[in-house]
């Protein structure tokens, strides 16, 4: 079963076994009511909590590794590092110099597979939105001020027969308020037919309640 979830269970598949579970459900008179509680949940995620410069700067020196070992005569086109206490902004900089660089100089895959990730983290400065090398969409969320983690927010729509009719995972920063009318279309599509939405204060901004 563990393998199976890990495997073959996709986001598709996922959608597509709520749908039929529901549809099955209404075929056999199973659900009656008309009614959809909505909430959310944080969710840990697996990857470590960095700073955009901390992920920026090892995966560079990771990069800067594999040349040393694979292609050592491109060593000497480096550009200077920068200093310990640079900002995101010189660190950024930097990186794109390396990048240019190297561009249609490395032959080893290994090398290249490590290039392309460095220089899709610069694409839209997208590095400064990430907290994490090993989860790119996962945000800091907090507990507390002093406690803080990484994470995702999952969106849930049931029913009175406490069926899921709607899912939807975000990072942690998603407001519920942004969330709460695709819950709704997603148990409509699921033939759910929705007239009464329960949900805490979370919910309320004016377009939703209108």
């Amino acid at each position: 079963m563990t393998k199976f979830l890990k495997t073959r269970i996709t986001e598709d598949i996922l959608e597509e076994m709520l749908t039929e579970t529901i549809c099955q459900a209404i075929g056999k008179g199973l659900i009656k009511s008309k009614t959809i509680i909505v909430d959310s949940t944080h969710s840990y995620s697996k990857g470590n909590p960095e700073t955009p410069t901390q992920i920026l700067r090892r995966m560079t020196k990771s990069l800067r590794r594999k040349i040393y070992q694979m292609q050592p005569e491109l060593a000497e086109l480096f550009p200077d590092k920068p200093v310990e206490t640079a900002l995101i902004e010189d660190e950024i900089e930097d990186t794109k110099q390396l990048v240019k660089v190297l561009r249609d100089k490395l032959t080893y895959k290994g090398c290249r597979k490590q290039y392309e990730k460095v220089a899709a983290l610069l694409e839209d400065d997208k590095i400064k939105g990430i907290q994490s090398a090993e989860d790119l969409e996962a945000t800091i969320g907090h507990k507390s001020e002093k406690d803080s983690f990484l994470e995702y927010k999952n969106h849930l729509a049931i029913n009175d027969e406490r069926l899921i009719t709607g899912i939807e995972v975000t990072t942690g920063r998603a407001a519920d308020t942004k969330i709460l009318e695709e819950l709704v279309e997603q148990s409509q599509r699921n033939d759910m037919e929705v007239t009464e939405i329960l949900g805490d204060k979370a919910y309320s901004s004016k377009d939703n309640i209108d």
